[in-house]
């Protein structure tokens, strides 16, 4: 459960893999619970009799009381007595289907992180500029990314002259193989993306032509065709961190490891 967890993008802490030969047993538990957002608690015959278990379990119990929120997730794997103060607690059963507790557990965590809403463009009331301005980082990842230059680049000129403004665009490498992929994706004549990308190009050049006092904006070339859009036709993924954890972070991750892997083609940092 602890390695799915991980899999999963989570920060499991597991005695096994926190606790050094020599370090002292009780003190790293306890700051590990202290530094714990949830306390995963296996129900067996064997751990419900355990006292370790039992410390663990008061300790977390105290920390649940002090900040008035459930904090303790109990795991059903095989029939037990279940202690008195969990007894009014909701249990996910790992009995039957592991997949499908594990799914539950992961709800439990983050609530509707499994679900991530998908909506076409027109659904959104607000304009693209109206959902960027109230953030300084703004990231964006798409085929040719037309759609967004067009609409934003006097946007994109205005923000750049307040410190700390950064806007990042990653779009295909027009020479690559990946356009074609691209194409037959979208169902688009080719010189019509490739032309698309070359306008994308030339309006961020003339951005930095015409100075970027304070901020930055930078343009890469991606040699893959990502199978999404952060902006774009298809359909929309409205992702919140709080809320979407693991899908947020998964996103994150992409974007990081296609932009570091992308060609750097215009960039108004020195």
């Amino acid at each position: 459960m602890a390695s799915d967890l991980k899999e999963l993008w989570h920060e499991p802490w597991l005695d096994e893999w926190e606790i050094s030969i020599g370090e002292g047993i009780t003190s790293r538990i306890k700051h590990g619970i202290s530094e714990a957002d949830y306390m995963i608690v296996i129900l067996s015959p064997h751990s419900v009799e355990s006292d370790w278990v039992k410390k663990e379990l008061k300790a977390m119990r105290r920390k649940e009381i002090k900040q008035e929120k459930s904090m303790i997730l109990p795991v059903l794997i095989d029939e037990c007595e279940i202690p008195s103060f969990l007894e009014d607690k909701k249990y996910v059963d790992f009995r039957k289907n592991c997949s499908i507790g594990l799914v539950r557990l992961i709800n439990a965590i983050n609530p509707g992180m499994t679900q991530a809403p998908f909506r076409d463009r027109n659904a959104y009331e607000q304009t693209l500029i109206k959902r960027i301005a109230p953030a300084y980082n703004t990231w964006f990842c798409g085929i040719s990314l037309v759609n967004v230059i067009l609409t934003c680049k006097e946007f994109f000129q205005e923000r750049l002259s307040e410190q700390g403004a950064c806007i990042r665009l990653l779009v295909i490498n027009p020479e690559c193989d990946a356009l074609k992929s691209a194409a037959d994706c979208t169902r688009d004549k080719l010189e019509n993306i490739k032309s698309h990308i070359e306008l994308t190009i030339n309006h961020v050049g003339d951005i930095i032509d015409e100075g970027v006092t304070k901020g930055s904006i930078e343009l890469r070339l991606m040699n893959v065709a990502p199978g999404y859009s952060m902006w774009g036709k298809r359909p929309h993924i409205d992702l919140i961190e709080k809320r979407d954890g693991y899908w947020y972070k998964y996103f994150y991750d992409q974007y990081i490891n296609l932009w570091g892997a992308s060609k750097p083609c215009l960039s108004s940092k020195p």
